[in-house]
């Protein structure tokens, strides 16, 4: 007498077939040898998506590549999105302006300008980026300037490490005054902090040591963190009272400058 039994899994079937001695010595390591082999190669499912994917659109944005520390225009700078689905590129023309334009999923991208002689990699923002096209300025920084900021505190720049700018904003977009560096962290990827600092600008345009709260110079509060690591970074600024809600700023730190901007909200 022969007995049959078909083990099925998923979309896949196997049938085996034997005598009474087959089905009562080797059919119960059979049907569960043949289980675990099917198990092993049955792929995982999907996780399902946590929220809808962007989809691509005509993007565009365009503007002026600035140096940071004179305004002047940059030219034949390569100006691309960090954080676009593809990202965009091109180069600033001889008056340092600058046009972006594509299909990607857009989102929240950094702007970086890089291949310039005597800068170093500078990326701005983030910026949001959605329907309506965007003008932002893309700032550039040189290493001279760079330089000259560390030796205001009596330090030398490496090579390996970068810097963080920030512009400090109240709710209303005043500069933000009067903020203590304990209110203003950066933090990596693991939360521990990193960079040295905050150090506050003073009126020159470059960082004071001398300044232990954020003051307002030429209509800008600003406050650097030097020998920030290269990587993912968030900068948290807390509120100065109860009135106000902090502000939260994720950021993709360079061996070169990353400038960005950090503004509190009414509660």
């Amino acid at each position: 007498m022969e007995t049959t039994v078909r083990i099925r899994l998923g979309d896949v079937e196997v049938e085996c077939t034997g005598d009474e001695v087959f089905v009562a010595t080797k059919l119960p390591d059979l049907v569960s040898d043949v289980v675990r082999r099917l198990r092993e190669q049955r792929p995982e499912p999907s996780p399902l998506p946590s929220g809808p994917s962007p989809l691509p659109r005509t993007v565009s944005i365009a503007g002026t590549v600035i140096n940071y520390f004179n305004g002047n225009p940059v030219a034949a700078a390569r100006v691309s999105t960090m954080g676009l689905r593809p990202d965009l590129s091109g180069t600033s023309d001889a008056a340092g302006r600058y046009a972006l334009s594509g299909n990607a999923a857009a989102g929240e991208c950094l702007l970086s300008v890089r291949d310039v002689e005597n800068f170093v990699d500078t990326a701005t923002g983030p910026f949001d980026v959605v329907a309506a096209p965007l003008t932002a300025t893309a700032f550039a920084a040189t290493a001279t300037d760079l330089n000259r900021q560390y030796g205001a505190v009596g330090r030398t720049r490496p090579d390996t490490l970068g810097v963080v700018i920030v512009h400090l904003l109240g709710a209303s977009g005043q500069p933000l005054e009067m903020l203590a560096a304990s209110d203003l962290t950066l933090s990596g990827a693991d939360e521990s902090p990193v960079g040295a600092g905050p150090f506050f600008f003073g009126p020159a345009g470059d960082i004071d040591s001398t300044l232990t709260v954020s003051r307002a110079f030429n209509g800008r509060a600003r406050a650097m963190f030097l020998d920030v690591p290269a990587g993912a970074c968030t900068l948290r600024v807390s509120a100065p009272d109860g009135g106000f809600q902090g502000a939260t700023v994720r950021l993709l730190a360079t061996a070169g400058a990353v400038i960005t901007e950090a503004s509190l909200k009414a509660s």
